[in-house]
């Protein structure tokens, strides 16, 4: 469990470094300015090659930081599936992930947070299109005030940083209430999770 917390924190700390180092190519003082295409091995320093840089670190990273961060909700809340003995890793993000809300008599509207950045996500593998899972999908939700949309065939507005952030930090929101659930914290620790126990008994 706090692994993928502590992973999450990582991936997005590495995301704010690159926000951090564009924004200092934007604003920073010529020194600042000069040095940073000599640190990404930019070449040709024109404002054309400044701009395709900037913006091929900003899409990249912003990827980065949606699919790793999502990633880390998923296999943390397939764990939970395989603990509360609902099977194996067999299913889709979206049946696991409602398996273990149902399981656990959780709010269903939850189901809406969690499964926001997972649209987000498979929406940005397909250069930024939305497409519809089943008929019965959900197109809008409202995250804490946040309009999120998601129209079949159409590009999706909702998948800047800070949509992409606000989304996660509600579905961190979502698994600290499964955490805290009795049934979860009996759970002994630590949970298993086959990759964090391969590299803690590596020789």
């Amino acid at each position: 469990r706090t692994v993928a917390l502590d992973n999450m924190t990582a991936i997005a700390r590495s995301g704010q470094m690159v926000l951090n180092l564009l924004d200092s190519w934007t604003i920073g003082d010529v020194a600042v300015r000069q040095i940073i295409p000599q640190l990404i091995g930019l070449t040709t320093v024109s404002p054309e090659h400044v701009n395709q840089a900037g913006n091929m670190l900003n899409k990249s990273s912003k990827l980065a930081f949606a699919v790793l961060a999502q990633f880390q909700i998923e296999n943390v809340l397939w764990n939970i599936h395989r603990e509360l003995g609902l099977g194996t890793q067999d299913t889709g993000f979206y049946r696991c992930a409602n398996e273990v809300i149902t399981s656990l008599g959780a709010n269903p509207d939850t189901m809406d947070i969690l499964n926001t950045p997972a649209k987000i996500r498979n929406s940005l593998h397909s250069n930024g299109i939305h497409h519809r899972q089943h008929p019965s999908e959900v197109t809008s939700t409202d995250i804490r005030g946040v309009l999120y949309e998601f129209n079949d065939g159409q590009k999706v507005e909702c998948a800047s940083w800070e949509h992409i952030a606000h989304a996660l930090e509600a579905s961190v929101g979502v698994l600290e209430e499964i955490f805290c659930h009795p049934r979860i914290q009996s759970i002994p620790d630590p949970m298993f999770e086959q990759y964090a126990w391969e590299e803690a008994t590596r020789p």
